[in-house]
């Protein structure tokens, strides 16, 4: 799994480097969205159904995560203090709020707002933590969710017979979300891939991967995140 992840941050970084040289290199971030969708699936599937386990698993989310977070957020903000014009300034300080809060991926439906323009010129030095949005997002409802779902005994049918429920669910979004989505609300295709309905089938395909013959091997889920 960290062999994965290695590849697809090669892969993201040579894209916005050298897009022409590995112009689909982009599906690194897929990529990390279904290792999340599965390491999340077999975390939650190899524990109880407890209001304690769910306090844990939020407590370990942000203590791996909000420390380093804020860290670059504070680097970044002191770059833009001494780098950057004061338009650019307040506008970077208000994208280091929206990524503190991890919602950067909302400022997509912000007609003003050119997530590529972004990336090209510098404008917002925390254009990069959508993705890392979307992650946290996937993370707040992927327990709920589990919650509702996780048959109450763990015979292969059951298990096998929601994994496959959701596999199922997942195609079907992957089907129509980026479309209708766009279709519906009269957008751009970047909205529809910043904020969420083009990741939905990425985490769900990672989740549903992980059926009852996943649980035959062995995997040291208390480290995988």
């Amino acid at each position: 799994i960290q062999g994965l992840r290695a590849w697809a941050v090669i892969a993201v970084v040579i894209f916005h480097f050298f897009p022409s040289v590995l112009p689909f290199g982009y599906l690194g971030v897929d990529v990390f969205f279904v290792l999340s969708g599965f390491i999340i699936a077999l975390v939650l599937e190899n524990k109880a159904i407890l209001c304690s386990t769910y306090t844990t698993f939020y407590f370990k989310r942000i203590r791996r995560i909000f420390p380093l977070l804020l860290l670059i957020v504070l680097i970044c903000s002191i770059y833009a203090v001494f780098c950057y014009n004061e338009m650019l300034f307040l506008y970077s300080e208000k994208s280091a709020l929206q990524a503190a809060l991890f919602i950067t991926n909302l400022k997509g439906s912000n007609e003003e707002e050119d997530y590529f323009r972004d990336l090209e010129n510098a404008d917002d030095l925390f254009t990069h933590t959508w993705s890392l949005s979307v992650e946290i997002q996937f993370y707040l409802i992927a327990p709920l969710l589990f919650h509702m779902i996780k048959p109450s005994c763990s015979e292969s049918f059951h298990t096998v017979g929601y994994f496959l429920a959701l596999a199922g669910f997942s195609f079907f979004l992957f089907a129509i979300s980026h479309y209708h989505f766009c279709l519906l609300f009269n957008t751009r295709e970047i909205v529809a891939v910043l904020i969420r309905s083009d990741r939905i089938p990425t985490t769900e395909c990672g989740t549903a991967s992980t059926g009852d013959r996943i649980h035959q091997l062995d995997f040291p889920s208390h480290n995988l995140l």
